[in-house]
Order: C-alpha cells, then structure tokens, then sequence
C-alpha cells in the first residue's frame, strides 16, 4: 500500500506539535503570566495570544496530516 506522505513526513510533522505543546507544558507548569504568579495585566493578553496561536498551529498541523492520509486532500 502507498500512502499520501511518506512515514518521514509523518514523523517531522507529529514532532514538530510535540515541541509546541512540551513547549507550552513547561510554561504551564511555572504558571500563567497575571493569573498563577504576579505580572503585569498585558503579560496574560500576551501569553494568551502566543498560547492560542501556537496551538492553531499543532491543531493545524494534526489536521492537514490526517486529511492527506485519509484521502481528504
């Protein structure tokens, strides 16, 4: 069977979300800029902002894949 993308491809693209999501875990984890520790009012318009944007990315990024392997495309 021959499919859409080689496993290369699959593999550079699951990886590249798994570095913007252990990314954002780690900023999670030492807390949100305004909410969790002390900051300036902008600093959460900020992260939020950054926060949503990369995960529009890996959402993106997951979407586009499976549509191409499922034949979507």
């Amino acid at each position: 069977m021959q499919l859409a993308v080689t496993r290369e491809t699959m593999l550079a693209e699951m990886t590249g979300a798994k570095v913007i999501l252990e990314a954002w875990i780690n900023q999670l984890e030492e807390g949100i800029p305004g909410v969790d520790i002390p900051a300036a009012p902008d600093r959460l318009e900020d992260f939020l902002r950054a926060f949503c944007g990369e995960l529009l990315i890996v959402a993106g990024k997951c979407e586009h894949l499976s549509n191409v392997l499922g034949g979507e495309v």
